[in-house]
């Protein structure tokens, strides 16, 4: 199976070592894994040193991942675009989003669809998940 995952940054967090280390852990029983991620560490304000070395960890685990960019927070159509062609091109069969914006950027995906709450509040309306 090929199987994206959408989550913030590469930044020391939950989310974010939870879903690096299933990404690991599935690509080792021969799944191909692909994160991406809203944006940098450097755009998060976080460590970009930890960064790196998420990133090398993902690479020597044969895990692919990209930047979808810090600018669709506020222009969403960017990244429904950018993850839309990006899943066509690596033929991706599931997407797996652990972030609201994710839910919106997934929404023209031809493939099966799932959203993930990490988080006990939340801060969008009901309606925004009939889009998951």
């Amino acid at each position: 199976m090929n199987i994206l995952h959408v989550i913030a940054s590469p930044s020391p967090g939950g989310i974010e070592s939870y879903v690096k280390d299933l990404a690991i852990q599935l690509a080792e029983s021969g799944q191909r894994v692909h994160i991406g991620f809203l944006e940098s560490a450097r755009d998060a304000g976080t460590s970009q040193n930890f960064e790196r070395k998420f990133l090398q960890e993902l690479e020597a685990a044969g895990v692919s991942f990209f930047f979808v960019g810090h600018i669709s927070r506020w222009w969403i159509w960017h990244g429904i675009f950018k993850i839309r062609k990006y899943v066509n091109a690596n033929r991706i069969d599931l997407y797996h989003s652990h972030l609201t914006y994710g839910i919106f950027f997934g929404a023209l995906v031809p493939v099966p669809r799932v959203y993930t709450h990490h988080s006990i509040n939340m801060r969008v309306n009901d309606v925004v998940f009939a889009i998951a």
